[in-house]
């Protein structure tokens, strides 16, 4: 696509709606502002008017004209917004005589905020800060994709590379100039403990990826166990209504229920499985054998064991399987991590309480964590592989291997900010992006 023509598109929510938000960004940006509206607009100031058929010259709608001129504008071009009446009509009217004017075209996904990105508006990681901000639908995916956004991490990585790239130049420095007398004799010590000291933040950064991984994407919880130990009526108790069918007649569950809810901010999607046992029903074994699969996705396996029957042992293998007796309401019985009735909700609250903080123990404050993206744990881990490999040669005494070490760390961080990227990486990015945005 031209990257100097002129783009337009609901940046809105698509539907009838109070108000109704028409983006056009390019070089005729103006043009289309002056023909619609038969007025000069004043910058970064909303003004009431007419807005005509640039053929026909029928009022389109009455609406408020924005004026942005570029630069200073969200995508750094001459960027006019129209805000307009929300219904289908009126929207479907107004893009159709955007679509009249000649340079014009239909935007497509997320093009707004790569034109923004191209004229250094945003950096690569404040791009995908957008991109979740705008998906966010929890209030920790909100505050995650608001700190992405702010811009902390590009300060963070620029201070990164700022040091990498001056014990490189004192390496550089050494090996060509080796008797200047500015110059320290052994420098290796010095060096050592700065790059250690940024190796061990690489580190910290990527031992947060649980987490901000779990925020993003969610984290799933597989209820599983015997038939008839109450992970159906489990799962209803958690969302608060009839997901899956309760019966006292074994393997009445036969595929894999799901239910997402909103865990203190933080997203949740709890599954309810067929009961594990020796089946013969050809159906209810693929149930059971699609909850086995499950468990490979899971962040925790709930092992229901009626307190009737304490002595039920898991089938199941998971590094994170809570043993939860169930029925409490039957027998007072306790031999487990948890201890609920979802018939009568009595330790459900616990239990979601103790699920929420498994999920987030590595979140020492309340803060979210600096790496969200695979993209960018991916770049900061090669820094991190370059970056122990230099270290390993410092030791050794390899120098001029020590510097282009450090060379190819640097470029993890270029990359990850976006400073060096290629356009089937900023496909991939902008690809999550909905149409004008």
């Amino acid at each position: 696509m031209p990257m100097f023509d002129t783009i337009f598109a609901l940046s809105s929510g698509v539907g009838r709606a109070g108000v109704a938000v028409v983006r056009v960004s390019g070089p005729a940006a103006g043009i289309v502002a002056r023909t619609m509206s038969g007025k000069s607009p004043i910058p970064r100031r909303a003004i009431l008017t007419e807005l005509r058929n640039k053929v026909t010259g029928e009022v389109v709608d009455h609406g408020l004209l924005l004026w942005f001129p570029g630069p200073t504008s969200f995508t750094g071009e001459d960027i006019v917004e129209f805000h307009i009446h929300g219904g289908r009509a009126v929207v479907g009217a107004l893009l159709d005589s955007l679509g009249e004017f000649e340079g014009l075209r239909a935007a497509g996904p997320g093009e707004f905020t790569r034109r923004a990105f191209q004229n250094r508006k945003l950096d690569l990681t404040s791009v995908e800060g957008l991109a979740d901000l705008v998906a966010a639908d929890t209030e920790l995916q909100r505050r995650q994709a608001l700190k992405q956004l702010s811009g902390d991490l590009p300060r963070i990585a620029q201070s990164w590379r700022q040091l990498l790239i001056s014990s490189e130049a004192l390496i550089e420095a050494h090996l060509d100039f080796p008797d200047e007398n500015e110059i320290p004799v052994d420098i290796t010590q010095e060096i050592e403990i700065d790059l250690a000291e940024l190796n061990q933040y690489f580190r910290d950064a990527l031992a947060a990826r649980r987490e901000t991984e779990i925020v993003r994407d969610g984290g799933i919880v597989l209820i599983a166990g015997a038939p008839n130990s109450g992970k159906s009526t489990l799962i209803n108790r958690i969302a608060s209504r009839d997901v899956a069918i309760i019966s006292e007649i074994p393997g009445t569950t036969r595929d894999l229920l799901e239910v997402t809810i909103d865990l203190r901010g933080l997203p949740v999607t709890f599954v309810d499985s067929a009961g594990i046992r020796e089946a013969s029903d050809a159906i209810e074994k693929l149930g059971i054998a699609r909850t086995r699969e499950k468990v490979k996705e899971a962040h925790i396996v709930l092992w229901l064991a009626a307190v009737d029957e304490p002595t039920s042992e898991p089938h199941l293998s998971h590094p994170n399987l809570w043993l939860v007796n169930s029925k409490s309401d039957l027998i007072s019985f306790e031999s487990a991590d948890s201890v609920i009735s979802a018939l009568t909700g009595e330790g459900v609250a616990e239990l979601l309480a103790k699920i929420y903080d498994n999920l987030v123990a590595t979140r020492a404050t309340g803060e979210p964590s600096l790496l969200v993206s695979r993209r960018q744990f991916s770049s900061v881990s090669g820094a991190s592989e370059a970056l122990s490999r230099g270290i390993a040669r410092l030791k050794a005494g390899q120098l001029e291997l020590v510097a282009e070490e450090l060379r190819t760390a640097s470029a993890h961080l270029d990359e990850l900010i976006g400073v060096i990227s290629n356009d089937e990486l900023l496909d991939e990015v902008f690809s999550r992006f909905c149409l004008g945005k």
